[in-house]
């Protein structure tokens, strides 16, 4: 099956665009967007899914004790260059230098212009590859990139400010990973396991970025750190003071509905608003979650997040069951 951006010379096998990943059902394409300051947050998430035939984004804030997110989902368009659904639009004005995320759902209180540049150069993370038994479940690749964002965002009506300059992280993801609703298979013999912190943090003059995926013994699987780790040497740490909490199911990560790559309809759009003061921290569907926090380096003082999820036993932190949290 051609699409346009077949013309272009951008084929990694004998098949054209639209045959993605060898026809792996959890394939998946995503850009996600994150900015912040101490007194708001935002997120988007925008996926394509080529071997469900689905694609979907996600826009959430965060601001004032309240997180209100809008949702769209519908059938993948064959020219890969429509970045756009229902009301959420991602713009490549520059690859790998400068983005633009529109969104128009002022039904669901969410409005925003907003342009990323480039603070930083791309930065590949190590490939992610991990099976169960024999089934593949991941087989990705991350580039993370730190921006600068300008533009206007309002959310429930109320307009929030972004300085000139706010902070903020890029990721360009692509691969393999459970997406979807799970394919027909026999029953999993061990219970799912995560424990994975990812953090990228600004400073005025350097930027840190640190990601570790390990086991339940606290074996790394995956670990990298750009321009330094959380524990730089001796005596020389970076300590981090959380400020406010993002639940990433407002980006449709662990969301019961509105979970990436599920079929909704030709288009579905949809929204919803909490009080982050009523969410239960360790509800299934609350544990992922992002930080907005300040660090302090030495005599520098940045501003970051650390993104979270631990799910099932991670014995270096006491985590027991699927859900029960660390022990008091």
């Amino acid at each position: 099956m051609l699409t346009p951006f077949d013309d272009y010379p951008v084929h990694q096998t004998a098949l054209p665009v639209a045959h993605a990943g060898g026809g792996h059902p959890d394939h998946y394409d995503r850009f996600w967007f994150n900015g912040y300051d101490e007194q708001m947050y935002f997120a988007l998430a925008f996926g394509l899914y080529p071997s469900r035939g689905i694609i979907d984004a996600a826009f959430s804030v965060v601001h004032d004790g309240v997180q209100r997110s809008v949702f769209a989902s519908g059938r993948i368009p064959l020219d890969r260059t429509r970045t756009s659904i229902g009301p959420i639009s991602v713009e490549i004005v520059e690859p790998l230098r400068v983005n633009r995320i529109l969104v128009d759902a002022a039904e669901h209180g969410l409005v925003a212009d907003l342009t990323a540049t480039a603070r930083t150069p791309a930065h590949e993370e190590p490939r992610a590859t991990q099976y169960d038994g024999t089934e593949l479940r991941t087989d990705s690749t991350r580039a993370t990139q730190m921006v600068t964002w300008t533009g206007q965002l309002a959310s429930g009506g109320q307009d929030i400010r972004v300085n000139d300059g706010t902070y903020g992280t890029k990721d360009r993801s692509w691969g393999i990973r459970g997406v979807g609703e799970r394919t027909p298979a026999a029953p999993r013999t061990a219970l799912p396991q995560v424990f994975f912190l990812w953090a990228p943090l600004n400073f005025a003059d350097e930027c840190l970025h640190y990601v570790v995926m390990e086991n339940e013994a606290g074996q790394p699987w995956l670990e990298r750190s750009a321009g330094a780790s959380l524990l730089l040497a001796p005596g020389e740490t970076v300590e981090l003071e959380p400020l406010q909490t993002f639940r990433m199911k407002g980006v449709g990560y662990l969301h019961p509905t509105w979970g990436h790559g599920r079929w909704h309809d030709e288009l579905a759009v949809g929204g919803e608003t909490f009080k982050v003061a009523e969410l239960d921290t360790i509800a299934p569907d609350c544990v992922h979650v992002q930080q907005v926090v300040r660090a302090v380096w030495g005599d520098r003082i940045g501003l970051g997040v650390l993104e979270q999820l631990v799910i099932g036993s991670y014995e270096p932190g006491g985590f027991r069951g699927m859900l029960d949290g660390a022990p008091e």
